[in-house]
């Protein structure tokens, strides 16, 4: 079954399709969890939520990008919400059996939300050349240095 027909029966609420998508899927938005929180539990976790939240909102993709892109999107944004709760998460009692790594957001963590949050703040274009930069995707015939060059001026003035 391609991948375009798993999202179909997917959509349709064919359980055995969505099987399909996760098996497709599930390692590419592993790492894309554990890119971002360096962290292999974490990324384990967020990997089921982002699965349990595709298959809740399979019937929302429309199909203007591919599946893939989609779910990227879609993982990049559940992970840093994620870590916007866990950087909001107060301290409760000193006592708590959670670890420090559970309760508090990491140092590196919290660099790479603001470099994420950062992200977010450029153009359209500027977002889109560097996420596909940051993926490893070509640019589709765009003009990467004009655009790449504004977007890394932006955010160096952001980290400097």
């Amino acid at each position: 079954m391609s991948e375009s027909e798993a999202v179909t029966f997917a959509q349709a609420g064919d359980s055995a399709a969505f099987g399909v998508l996760y098996d497709i899927h599930r390692q590419r938005v592993f790492a894309n969890c554990f890119k971002i929180l360096r962290n292999r539990e974490e990324a384990e976790d967020l990997t089921q939520e982002v699965f349990i939240h595709v298959f809740e909102k399979i019937n929302q993709f429309q199909r203007r990008s591919s599946f893939g892109t989609w779910l990227h999107r879609l993982t990049r944004n559940r992970v840093l919400e994620y870590l916007r709760r866990k950087k909001r998460r107060p301290i409760e009692n000193i006592y708590d059996v959670v670890g420090p790594e559970e309760r508090f957001i990491l140092p590196e963590q919290h660099v790479r939300l603001e470099f994420f949050e950062a992200v977010d703040d450029l153009t359209k274009l500027q977002k889109y050349m560097v996420e596909a930069e940051m993926s490893g995707r070509s640019v589709n015939g765009k003009q990467p240095t004009s655009h790449m060059r504004k977007a890394r001026e932006r955010l160096k003035e952001q980290f400097a």
